[in-house]
């Protein structure tokens, strides 16, 4: 698979956009554990990383060769090899992963890599391809599209959240000061 000069890795914000994708769709069993189990956080937190790290390695060693994000953005993981991962070698790509996403820096090492190989991806010995400019078949014609979609959702989802954050900074700091000169005035 390394000197297969066929071969496209996946970019950055494709595979943002494939996260983002599956972010949104385990949201929907982490609302009926939320419901099931109510305030207990801990055990909220314990089934959300299990339900994260049997999806995520079943549908990676599956035939999909990719969760379902990937799957709608075309982009696969396969080892070094160009071969299926086995359950085992998604899950160590899974926890490696975790270490990438708590650090933020092992992520983006895949801006200067050749490979666009990630801490996860070189640890467990992956790559994610970019299967819709290899394959370049008719199956594949509409990908640009829903890429360029899902980009704007992203960046609008993006915005929103920037926003809010915004908002809440400065109505904060609001109300300090509403508090602060409230205090003053009963202090003096």
């Amino acid at each position: 698979m390394e000197s297969n000069n066929d071969v496209k890795y996946a970019g950055f914000w494709v595979r943002v956009l494939a996260s983002w994708i599956d972010g949104l769709l385990l949201l929907l069993p982490l609302a009926m554990v939320e419901v099931l189990l109510g305030n207990d956080s801990t055990m909220r937190l314990f089934l959300f990383f299990v339900l994260w790290w049997l999806y995520t390695s079943c549908m990676l060693s599956s035939s999909w060769r990719a969760t379902i994000g990937k799957k709608i953005v075309a982009i696969e993981v396969v080892d070094i090899y160009g071969k299926q991962l086995t359950f085992n070698g998604a899950s160590l790509r899974f926890v490696y992963s975790i270490i990438s996403y708590m650090l933020i820096i092992p992520i983006l090492i895949m801006l200067f890599d050749e490979k666009k190989q990630t801490f996860h991806d070189k640890m467990a010995k992956t790559i994610v391809l970019d299967t819709a400019v290899i394959a370049a078949d008719d199956m594949y014609r509409y990908i640009p599209i829903i890429r360029v979609i899902g980009y704007v959702l992203l960046a609008i989802f993006v915005a929103i959240k920037i926003y809010a954050l915004s908002m809440m900074i400065f109505l904060w700091s609001g109300i300090q000061s509403f508090f602060s000169s409230l205090t003053a005035s009963f202090a003096g």
